[in-house]
């Protein structure tokens, strides 16, 4: 379990952020266009605050070994951060005992996508320059009133470059700050208050 935990995080620090998504449950579909910031992008090895594992401490597992908990600390964007992590075990394969995947918080798990239902179809989204407008249409396309689904991203800070075409469109950075590896909650409403001082 220990392992699975070094294994992931080492993944993250090297910018292989699907080979980071693949140690996840529930498993991550790559072909979803919400899942873009999931999957290989020029961007990733720019996002300089990714966080960077310290220690593994705490391990415990269930009595079956199929959960556990590890505590884990890290740093990013110069922050030191603890976090308690849940695991399953990824299969019953006793060639690899110690095969753990790192469970998804899925009410908090990536960026808050909240206010792309109120900008045009035809908005472009950028992240260190590189076109992530799929992500953030799907979002727009997946919304229901006001539930909008978060997009699927790890820990560290993200400069979405918003362009919205036409004579009353604009384009403005806003600063996507994930509060840890797997939690999202520190983008909450960042999006929407964005979108709201541009008048939509």
């Amino acid at each position: 379990m220990r392992s699975s935990a070094q294994l992931f995080f080492s993944l993250l620090a090297a910018a292989d952020v699907q080979g980071a998504a693949q140690e996840l449950t529930p498993a991550v579909s790559f072909a979803d266009p919400i899942s873009l910031l999931l999957t290989p992008l020029t961007l990733h090895s720019r996002i300089e605050d990714r966080p960077i594992i310290r220690s593994v401490d705490d391990v415990s597992v269930s009595k079956d070994g199929k959960r556990g908990r590890v505590t884990v600390t890290y740093d990013m964007a110069d922050v030191e951060h603890t976090d308690t992590l849940q695991l399953k075990l990824k299969s019953d394969n006793e060639a690899r005992p110690d095969d753990y995947a790192m469970v998804i918080p899925q009410d908090r798990f990536g960026l808050d996508a909240s206010g792309v239902e109120r900008l045009p179809a035809d908005t472009v989204y950028r992240i260190h320059g590189v076109d992530v407008s799929e992500a953030f249409l799907e979002a727009r396309a997946l919304a229901d009133g006001g539930d909008v689904p978060r997009i699927p991203a790890f820990g560290g800070t993200y400069p979405l470059e918003i362009t919205v075409p036409g004579a009353d469109g604009f384009t403005g950075t806003v600063m996507l700050q994930m509060s840890g590896v797997l939690d999202g909650t520190g983008t909450d409403g960042v999006l929407s208050a964005f979108v709201g001082q541009h008048g939509f």
